[in-house]
């Protein structure tokens, strides 16, 4: 009987280990992240010697951290009203953002890499975004084409957005996530 005890203790041990591990390199822990929103980063993931949970998210994930100082990278993976995104789903992404020389955004697939599509267009600049007489942008994400501002979305499937910002102050002392300026991701419509 005790040998059975040990095993079940065993198995126990074994699945809470490997479930803390996955929850910590998903990205969905608390250690190491700031939330603004529906965006998540690591801010010491680009550090010179970053903290373990951070070395083990970019291992996971298969990105190269932007270095400290340099710039920083937020991922989204629900809407702002925390529904996944959904590729038979169209979304509208615009607001304002931090300061910053230069950024990204990208629309990517649950697994971290862009989707293939007919224009081969997975994200925008902040250079070539048009934007209005204020200088606000709209980004119009759905699988059928939209004017202005459209990323073409897979026709179904988990989605993720990458925000990335270069040479911004961000990079430098990350501010509680409540007060970053990040633009909203919000849901228009499902087919």
């Amino acid at each position: 009987m005790a040998f059975f005890t040990r095993l079940a203790l065993l198995l126990v041990g074994v699945a809470t280990g490997l479930g803390a591990t996955d929850m910590l390199t998903s990205g969905q822990s608390l250690v190491g992240t700031v939330r603004s929103g529906p965006w998540t980063t690591w801010p010491g993931a680009g550090a010179p010697k970053p903290d373990p949970y951070a070395r083990a998210v970019a291992a996971r994930d298969g990105h190269i951290p932007l270095a400290t100082g340099a710039g920083l990278r937020f991922l989204a993976e629900t809407d702002s009203a925390g529904d996944t995104l959904d590729g038979r789903c169209d979304y509208r992404v615009g607001g304002p953002t931090p300061q910053a020389q230069f950024w990204t955004l990208t629309l990517l697939n649950r697994r971290g890499f862009a989707e293939p599509n007919a224009l081969d267009r997975f994200g925008f600049t902040s250079a070539e975004l048009m934007r209005d007489g204020e200088g606000n942008f709209v980004v119009e994400i759905a699988a059928a084409a939209r004017p202005g501002n459209w990323l073409p979305a897979p026709p179904q499937g988990s989605l993720t957005l990458m925000l990335s910002f270069y040479d911004t102050a961000l990079a430098r002392g990350m501010p509680s996530g409540a007060g970053l300026g990040l633009p909203t991701i919000q849901k228009s419509g499902c087919r």
